[in-house]
């Protein structure tokens, strides 16, 4: 007697073995299809030339000489400099970029915006930057929404340059575990009058 399958069985076996092999090879397809490619949305995308764009738009501001911060008409015109020069060269505005534009850093930059008296700044300067502060915010905020900047880049600058702050705060009040607590006057006035009712 021949040991093993009957012919018929082992190929029966053979064939569903195939047939299961192409549907776990489909399913894994479909798999891979509905799951975006993630490689390319991470990866850094630079183009030739792309470097030569980012310098010669700064460098554009290089020359510019620094707005009188008491004067809002002068900051007023640089704040519009600054955003024309960005669409021109099709160029993201930043709050670095802007910093750039009045010859200053970031922090000086804020400092600016935050303060809410100087004599260096005049209010009128100080409101034209909190606007233009908002503008560069809004562009942010629709950057990260639209996909065209990375949700971590985003991020980054907007805790970095925008005050935003990624933490949960718990405010903790001290209760007392028997109920409110009465002042000793109060305590004394009752008893008092318990005491006094009883006799």
């Amino acid at each position: 007697m021949p040991r093993g399958r009957p012919k018929k069985e082992v190929a029966q076996n053979a064939n569903h073995e195939a047939i299961s092999k192409t549907n776990e090879e489909a399913a894994k397809e479909v798999a891979k299809r509905r799951r975006p490619d993630k490689t390319e949305f991470l990866s850094v995308h630079t183009d030739k030339g792309d470097n030569t764009q980012y310098l010669s738009h700064s460098m554009k501001m290089w020359n510019w000489q620094k707005p009188d911060m008491t004067n809002p008409e002068e900051v007023n015109q640089r704040i519009a400099d600054y955003f024309n020069l960005c669409a021109e060269d099709d160029m993201k505005p930043s709050v670095s970029g802007m910093s750039l534009a009045f010859g200053v850093n970031r922090r000086t930059l804020w400092s600016w915006i935050s303060e809410t008296k100087g004599k260096y700044v005049a209010e009128g300067s100080r409101e034209a930057l909190k606007r233009a502060y908002l503008i560069l915010e809004t562009q942010m905020e629709s950057y990260m929404q639209n996909g065209k900047i990375h949700p971590v880049a985003g991020i980054f600058l907007m805790k970095n340059n925008m005050g935003y702050e990624d933490k949960t705060e718990m405010v903790i009040s001290p209760q007392s575990p028997i109920g409110e607590t009465t002042d000793q006057k109060q305590l004394e006035a009752q008893y008092v009058i318990d005491v006094t009712d009883q006799q």
